[in-house]
């Protein structure tokens, strides 16, 4: 394969991938949301094994800079009456790795794998698939565009279709406040509740869980939380009196008492009018807590 034939496939490929890598951002960005947006009535307690803590993770209350996490995305298009609809997505599983051992945050997000159909040639053999474009995704956490690589490690550079604006990401929060919304220590449980209160105001009860709402014009975002470990067990958000966004979360043991976030099932309308939604089930596992 000659360079200007390379080239051309690397464009290809980065627009044809284009909405994986925006993917990838937006389930990290689910991954650190302490639970607003659009998410059981209850809380759903997955079995310790589940969660698959690696062998060798510190625990919460050590002393820690890095934290790994595998995390597995599955997609799919629904009409309202549950049919799929459109081309499917290919599930991708990938490797989350955030760190502060220069004392400041930063993401890297590695591709594992992601599913892909067979190729065949005309005579019906299988032929190998070339590497997926995108190899990893970097995040400095400071305003920054989000830097994606392919598997020789060559930066690749954002085209029109991909441009700044669907790489660029706003700083998140630094220290351990963004731990909150995938380990939930028992200590952080005040922090937690003074966050939601920050944002939504003093919540009601409804039934056995607290809700806390926050009313924009036509727009609504709703929370439901356990009152017991103060974690975002649902979500919804309204607009126009209709629901456009839901989520769930679920929860598995981790050391210190703590709780860690294993899974989240999210729903969004792409069509108010035919009420055809978008679906993302993410799981988390070999949760890792490491000092490098």
């Amino acid at each position: 394969m000659n360079a200007q034939t390379s080239r051309r496939l690397r464009r290809c490929n980065w627009r044809r991938c284009n909405w994986h890598r925006v993917s990838v951002v937006a389930a990290v960005s689910s991954l650190l949301t302490i639970g607003t947006g659009p998410g059981l009535p209850h809380l759903a307690t997955a079995d310790a094994a589940i969660v698959g803590w690696c062998p060798a993770t510190l625990r919460p209350a050590d002393v820690w800079n890095t934290l790994t996490v595998d995390m597995n995305v599955k997609r799919q298009r629904l009409k309202s009456t549950g049919e799929p609809t459109g081309a499917p997505s290919p599930a991708a599983s990938y490797r989350i790795q955030r760190s502060s051992r220069s004392g400041s945050w930063k993401t890297v997000v590695t591709v594992l794998s992601v599913d892909r159909g067979s190729i065949y040639s005309l005579s019906g053999a299988i032929t190998p698939r070339p590497p997926f474009p995108v190899a990893w995704i970097e995040d400095d956490e400071n305003g920054t565009p989000v830097r994606a690589y392919d598997a020789n490690g060559t930066w690749l550079r954002p085209t029109v279709m991909g441009s700044t604006a669907s790489t660029s990401a706003s700083p998140r929060t630094t220290g351990l406040q963004w731990l909150d919304a995938f380990v939930a220590a028992p200590a952080r449980k005040t922090a937690r509740q003074q966050a939601f209160e920050k944002q939504f105001g003093k919540a009601t009860k409804v039934g056995t869980l607290n809700r806390y709402l926050k009313v924009e014009g036509d727009r609504s975002e709703e929370v439901l939380v356990d009152p017991k470990v103060v974690v975002p067990v649902e979500a919804n958000a309204i607009r126009g009196g209709k629901q456009v966004g839901h989520r769930t979360f679920a929860y598995g043991p981790a050391p210190d008492s703590s709780l860690v976030r294993t899974a989240i099932h999210a729903e969004a309308v792409t069509s108010v009018d035919t009420g055809d939604r978008a679906v993302v089930d993410t799981t988390f596992s070999n949760v890792c807590l490491e000092r490098k």
